[in-house]
């Protein structure tokens, strides 16, 4: 859309002034990305001794902020975010090593619906695969910083993305999570009881509604891109053994799964389109689609 990217030109224009001294010479673009299912722009900060910028998407404030206020707002994400930044610097001479990397590669998934540029394997006819490199992650904010694979970093490492593909397998076994919604809740209600964010009352009668529920949950322990686990078969092999499941991908993060034929499936599909368009963020939505799992196979309903 036109508007939003004069808008987010606008604040790329404005952002350095609102950052320290230390920010005067740092490389300021606006570059579209893609977030889910959506394209987005944003604001790129790099300083010239730094191996990494910060980007920071502008469409959340168009067009409820002008762009003098959201370049504040971008300066300010920023600026938070610098000691991250620093952070990368000692990753720097690793980043061509793939032993060093190894362990630290998983699987996430994206619509085909748009073009996928980086490297992939389709899992079915609407999903695709992609590896990313979990460079670090901060516990106070529970923020991951990745980079997915590309064609250049297979060539520097000179092997197949097959073989990335078959190390992520591995690095997601160790790492899946497969429980009831009823227990998935019960985790979340009791997190949010310890912070002081609901109260015990609420979260009872929350978890009520989800007792017996013939629903599990399927994402990683960090559930961060946790419906990736989709594309590994021994997981779905330890999950589902061999009762065939109906699959329906609440986000990039998890799929929500049942046994097969207890609902039906044109309704299901209904209920995971409403759910993307009322409460999953554009950047967070996998697919309109349901999946089913049978003999071993995951194919699109």
């Amino acid at each position: 859309m036109k508007e939003i990217k004069i808008y987010a030109e606008e604040v790329a224009a404005k952002v350095k002034d609102y950052l320290p001294e230390g920010y005067k010479n740092a490389e300021v673009n606006v570059i579209e990305v893609r977030k889910g299912r959506t394209i987005c722009n944003q604001v790129s900060v790099i300083r010239p001794e730094e191996i990494a910028g910060i980007n920071v998407t502008v469409n959340e404030f168009f067009p409820y902020f002008s762009a003098e206020e959201a370049a504040g707002k971008v300066a300010e994400i920023i600026y938070d975010h610098k000691e991250q930044i620093s952070g990368l610097q000692c990753l720097k001479d690793n980043l061509s090593n793939y032993s060093f990397l190894k362990s630290r590669i998983y699987i996430r998934l994206y619509s085909s619906e748009m073009n996928v540029e980086y490297p992939y394997k389709m899992i079915t006819d609407d999903l695709a695969a992609v590896c990313y490199v979990e460079l670090d992650s901060y516990p106070e904010t529970e923020e991951i910083m990745t980079v997915n694979v590309t064609h250049t970093m297979l060539n520097a490492w000179g092997i197949s993305f097959e073989t990335v593909l078959e190390d992520a397998r591995e690095n997601m076994e160790a790492v899946y999570d497969y429980r009831s919604i009823e227990d998935m809740m019960k985790e979340i209600m009791n997190n949010m009881i310890a912070a002081e964010m609901i109260p015990e009352e609420a979260a009872e009668l929350t978890l009520e509604a989800g007792k017996d529920s013939p629903m599990s949950v399927l994402t990683n322990r960090g559930k961060h891109f946790g419906a990736g686990m989709l594309a590994v078969p021994e997981v779905l092999k330890k999950a589902f053994g061999t009762t065939p499941q109906l699959i329906l991908p609440s986000s990039v993060h998890e799929a929500i799964t049942m046994p097969y034929g207890i609902f039906p499936v044109e309704e299901a599909k209904e209920i995971v389109q409403v759910v993307n368009v009322e409460q999953v963020a554009p950047e967070d939505q996998l697919s309109d689609s349901v999946y089913i799992y049978l003999n071993g196979e995951l194919k699109k309903l």
